[in-house]
């Protein structure tokens, strides 16, 4: 048998293969009318720009740009809490920003994100940005409600290695400067009286920016009370006149409805301690909280005084004391005594006349007032004061000022405490004729 050379059955066998792929190509023309696509190669994702931090009150909120030209779907956030040594996604979000908040008080992060497209696959990751989670806040006078001088005190809750302050009066910070940072900073409040915000933000030590953060306060410079009106409620005698025991109703209004201060009413014949009245809905005040300081008081039963001039004056909730203002109008206490029966004169002379009537028993008698005329219509203004008796067991008087053979018109008054005269019945009497010489 003849060997075929080795070299002869290796040409034959490449001929062979290259018929198979002519015949193959040949095929493939003849099912297809375009000519095979190419893949390109998988084109690199870019890297989003070093995200920026912003520091708030225990959270970090991050933000981050990216190149123009790149169509990312999502986005991936890392984080580390080991200094750079090992990092964790913590969020995949579809826009930026994104804030964290599983974070404490003092904690060292660094974050880095990177792009997502929409098959899923995750780019480059941005350079690294340090953060730390702080706790920050301002405080007006701290945190008081409201003050009555424009000069009060901020206070900071800051990291001590944090840089700088700014603080304003409006959150656009407009013209404020950046301050070296401190606990404490004298601010005054803008003018007018009101509710008055103070924003701050601070620079942390890393140089980031913060969140901005404010407080409030109410700024109140005066008091002043509007209106006084004093109304019976019961044990009325007619009007403003009232009887002893009686209760009032006492109604104060103040200049801009101010609550949660204190009305001092001033009663005359009360001595100094005055009736305070506060805005809570009680005790005769009809609303709590209104603005409207209202009270039933009722006098005591001993208490006895004839006029009483009322005032108030008002104390707000930032100190202030409003000047006193008085009610218009006056009250009256009235209690009058029983009058007394006046008897036919007893005895009459030529220059005197001797009088009785019915005795007073009464723990508020104050004296007898004896009137005289000479005409019908005796009283206590346009006739004569003919004399007083002060003790309520003396029923009788001797009036001494008469003219002879004259007519006369009496009347005695009885008068209590609080300066009331009753008027007994009315008699007249004729003085006798002095006797004829020898």
């Amino acid at each position: 048998m003849k060997r075929t050379p080795r070299s002869s059955a290796r040409a034959r066998g490449r001929r062979a293969a290259a018929g198979v792929v002519a015949l193959v190509l040949v095929l493939a023309a003849a099912c297809e009318d375009t000519p095979p696509q190419i893949v390109a190669p998988a084109e690199t994702l870019p890297a989003p720009d070093a995200p920026r931090v912003v520091s708030g009150d225990g959270t970090i909120t991050v933000d981050w740009t990216w190149p123009a030209d790149a169509d990312f779907a999502q986005f991936a956030v890392w984080r580390s809490d080991d200094e750079r040594a090992t990092w964790r996604r913590v969020a995949t979000v579809t826009t930026p920003p994104w804030t964290d908040v599983s974070l404490r008080a003092g904690q060292v992060v660094w974050y880095r994100v990177a792009g997502i497209d929409a098959t899923g696959r995750e780019g480059p990751r941005s350079p690294a940005t340090l953060a730390v989670a702080s706790v920050y806040a301002v405080l007006v006078e701290q945190a008081d409600s409201v003050t009555a001088s424009r000069d009060v005190t901020l206070s900071f809750t800051a990291p001590a290695t944090t840089q700088f302050v700014q603080v304003a009066d409006d959150s656009s910070f407009t013209g404020a400067p950046w301050r070296p940072f401190a606990p404490t900073l004298a601010w005054r409040l803008g003018p007018g009286d009101g509710l008055k915000r103070v924003y701050a933000r601070f620079i942390d030590e890393a140089g980031n920016r913060t969140a901005t953060f404010s407080d409030a306060i109410v700024l109140d410079t005066f008091a002043e009370v509007s209106l006084v009106t004093v109304t019976c409620q019961s044990g009325c005698v007619s009007g403003d006149t009232i009887s002893p025991g009686a209760t009032i109703h006492l109604h104060v209004e103040t200049t801009g409805a101010e609550r949660d201060g204190r009305v001092d009413v001033f009663i005359e014949g009360m001595g100094e301690s005055p009736v305070a009245i506060v805005d809570e809905g009680r005790l005769g005040d009809v609303a709590a909280g209104d603005g409207v300081y209202e009270r039933d008081f009722t006098f005591p039963q001993f208490f006895r005084q004839r006029t009483m001039r009322v005032s108030a004056a008002f104390t707000d909730a930032a100190g202030n004391v409003s000047p006193e203002v008085e009610s218009a109008s006056t009250l009256v206490m009235s209690d009058p005594l029983a009058p007394v029966f006046l008897f036919p004169a007893e005895d009459s002379t030529a220059t005197s006349v001797t009088l009785r009537w019915t005795r007073v028993d009464d723990a508020h008698f104050a004296r007898y007032e004896v009137y005289r005329s000479r005409s019908p219509g005796v009283d206590a203004v346009a006739s004569v004061l003919a004399g007083q008796v002060t003790a309520a067991s003396t029923n009788t008087f001797t009036d001494t000022g008469v003219a002879d053979s004259t007519t006369y018109w009496y009347r005695v008054f009885v008068v209590n405490d609080l300066d009331e005269r009753a008027a007994s019945n009315e008699r007249s009497v004729t003085t006798r004729a002095a006797p004829a010489g020898p």
